[in-house]
């Protein structure tokens, strides 16, 4: 972790904030050029058992994290044969290094179940919602500067979601459900997809939800950002599916 925190590899604003412990065996090569304005070529290989890891962008925690490692410092950071409890679940993952010398790009993919509160709670959402039961997910977490993003799949089977039809499901009918979010920048940007029912789009400045603005579209259509809004406010728009 310290090396991808203050390395001279590109990697620290990315990487700010994380933390981890707990015990883990590596090994590390390094080359050091002599000429000046190149940089160094770092390369690590580890595997952890029991470890913890606490990430900034998002804000999550993994507890019980075990696998096996390796950073490059010109491509980013792989793994697999990860398993760890995440939300006081299991999960499992794979991480891909997808970047280049000069831009590197970490892709961690993962899969397991949350329960809607421990969900909600994460998400800072404080008013109660029609929702119930446990979230079966697939995450893909793209950690690439600007562009990084969290993107959730869902199926919601074991979900209750306790509106009228057309919207409301029982725990065995499922969903295809998309959730997106950035994780950089001083804005924050999200987007919801509930079928073919609807489409939600939202930003707010990082850390200060209450005063984000976004779009609400029921039936067919895409959800727009307005823009100019007052804090709190969102836009519903009724539209029937052909």
């Amino acid at each position: 972790m310290k090396i991808l925190q203050e390395a001279p590899i590109g990697t620290a604003s990315t990487f700010a904030g994380w933390q981890g412990e707990g015990d883990l065996q590596g090994k590390l090569k390094l080359d050091i050029p002599l000429a000046k304005g190149e940089l160094p070529k770092i390369l690590v290989n580890f595997k952890t058992a029991k470890a913890r890891l606490k990430m900034s962008e998002p804000e999550l925690e993994l507890t019980q994290l075990k696998g096996d490692f390796r950073f490059d410092s010109s491509k980013g950071l792989s793994g697999q044969g990860i398993t760890a409890q995440a939300f006081e679940r299991p999960i499992t993952a794979q991480i891909f290094a997808d970047g280049r010398e000069g831009s590197l790009n970490t892709r961690v993919v993962a899969k397991g179940q949350v329960a809607v509160k421990k969900l909600t709670d994460w998400l800072k959402v404080s008013q109660p919602l029609p929702v119930s039961g446990d979230i079966p997910y697939q995450l893909q977490l793209t950690l690439n500067g600007a562009e990084s993003q969290l993107m959730v799949n869902s199926s919601l089977k074991g979900v209750v979601v306790d509106l009228p039809a057309p919207f409301g499901m029982r725990a065995s009918e499922g969903r295809d459900t998309v959730f997106r979010m950035t994780l950089q920048g001083p804005e924050r940007r999200y987007w919801v997809t509930y079928g073919d029912l609807a489409n939600f789009t939202f930003a707010a400045p990082s850390g200060n939800i209450a005063d984000g603005r976004g779009e609400l579209v029921l039936g067919v259509g895409d959800a727009v950002l307005p823009g100019g809004l007052p804090g709190g406010q969102a836009h519903r728009v009724w539209q029937h599916p052909r």
